[in-house]
């Protein structure tokens, strides 16, 4: 019986080592988006309205996605999950009104990432209002600025700005 646990232990940790997906290459851009783990502070104007503003980041799945809480603890909290995709990187918003948008990294310059969603993956329709472009400026390793612009019936609205302190 212990030759048959010993066995299973050993068979066991040479599949963990054959799944370890954190030791693959991942993106430049991915490998920036990891810099954010820990949780951010600041405030943002809303519809016109002030208010404090509070994201955090996680690694996950093994070091190959990155989870990012917004409105952490609130009615409104929101989850965007990042995933290197090829050389790139996508990320699913799942939003408080409802939807789902998909976004792929279109620029990432210095310590700038910009997503914009490509077609109508995760709405309904492209009047749907949905968030369909963030920006992320890493400004230094404790100030982030983040930028996420709405859309409805077809242009852009409304572009929500947090600035953004790391807590930790």
């Amino acid at each position: 019986m212990l030759l048959v646990v010993l066995s299973f232990c050993i068979l066991a940790h040479a599949h963990d080592e054959q799944m370890d997906m954190s030791q693959q290459k991942m993106p430049a851009a991915f490998e920036k988006l990891k810099t954010l783990v820990g949780t951010w502070t600041g405030s943002t104007s809303m519809h016109g309205k002030d208010m404090p503003y509070t994201v955090s980041y996680e690694s996950t799945a093994g070091g190959t996605a990155i989870l990012e809480r917004e409105f952490v603890g609130t009615p409104k909290e929101m989850i965007t999950v990042y995933t290197p995709q090829k050389d790139s990187v996508v990320m699913t918003h799942y939003c408080m009104l409802g939807n789902q948008p998909r976004m792929t990294l279109t620029h990432a310059s210095g310590n700038t990432l910009s997503f914009m969603m490509q077609g109508s993956s995760g709405i309904m329709s492209t009047n749907e209002p949905h968030m369909h472009a963030l920006k992320l400026t890493m400004i230094d390793d404790n100030h982030l600025r983040a930028e996420w612009t709405e859309h409805e019936n077809g242009k852009d609205g409304e572009t929500m700005v947090m600035n953004l302190t790391r807590k930790s």
